[in-house]
């Protein structure tokens, strides 16, 4: 590469962060991931293809994960996420979803089998919208309730024996500290419990964090889960995509590794 192909390089890439913020367009990467995962989309007809997931269907348009699509097309998105669900007890017969997003967990474990009912919690009214479209189109609508945001004191909603059938997601970007309180912990001792730690979200999250793991092990056994190794070539739709596209979808695009933390009954 030349200097004025340099130069011409950074020029489009400035102009496209303009154009970008004008228009309110993502940046190239994230760009790139929706355009592979629309194709994908196309070409499996929106189904799931592989995973535990297999034969779910996701809407075409997406609120939260319009880049990932075509990584939970494959199975790959979030696999250490589905791993722990799909190894959850049989006894917990309820998903309890913080931070649902598009349903694409709820929905999907639904679908499956693997829990009798989900409650979703979502903010967005959007994202609400979504759920109930996805529900429909996967046939699980008299499985899912959708409820708006969870306050520190939405325990309140279950009886206690009701929360030990239940299995908790909890994805809130950083408010799991405060929903995830001692007193919020001793009610929920009997239940399991998966969330992912958005510390570099939050003030003082490092200590925040510390607290979170410190109250837990009083009271739970606790494994601490990172992204791992996937292999988008182990696909077989995915076997003739060039490196670049083929570890782009597989890429969860994160700023830091992700990190979950598992809280099981003692």
């Amino acid at each position: 590469m030349n200097r004025i192909q340099l130069v011409t390089y950074k020029i489009l890439i400035k102009l496209y962060a303009f154009f970008g913020l004008l228009f309110k367009l993502p940046n190239p990467v994230v760009a790139k991931k929706i355009i592979l995962s629309k194709r994908l989309f196309k070409k499996l007809n929106g189904n799931v293809a592989y995973g535990f997931f297999k034969g779910m269907k996701l809407p075409y348009s997406m609120s939260w994960g319009a880049p990932d699509q075509a990584s939970m097309l494959v199975g790959l998105y979030e696999k250490e996420v589905l791993d722990v669900i799909s190894s959850a007890p049989d006894h917990c017969t309820k998903l309890i979803d913080l931070g649902a997003a598009d349903g694409y967990y709820a929905i999907g474990t639904t679908l499956k089998g693997k829990f009798k009912k989900a409650i979703c919690y979502e903010m967005s009214e959007q994202r609400r919208d979504i759920i109930k479209q996805n529900a429909v189109l996967n046939g699980v609508s008299k499985k899912i309730d959708i409820r708006g945001q969870a306050n520190a004191d939405f325990l309140n909603e279950f009886k206690d024996e009701e929360l030990s059938k239940c299995f908790f997601l909890i994805d809130i970007e950083g408010d799991e500290f405060a929903l995830l309180s001692k007193a919020n912990l001793l009610r929920l001792s009997k239940s399991h419990i998966l969330v992912e730690i958005h510390d570099h979200r939050t003030k003082d999250g490092n200590s925040k964090l510390d607290i979170l793991i410190k109250d837990a092990s009083e009271i739970f056994n606790i494994n601490h889960i990172y992204n791992g190794y996937r292999d988008p070539y182990a696909i077989q739709i995915l076997e003739d995509y060039s490196h670049d596209d083929a570890w782009l979808i597989v890429s969860e695009g994160r700023k830091r590794n992700g990190h979950w933390i598992h809280l099981l009954p003692v």
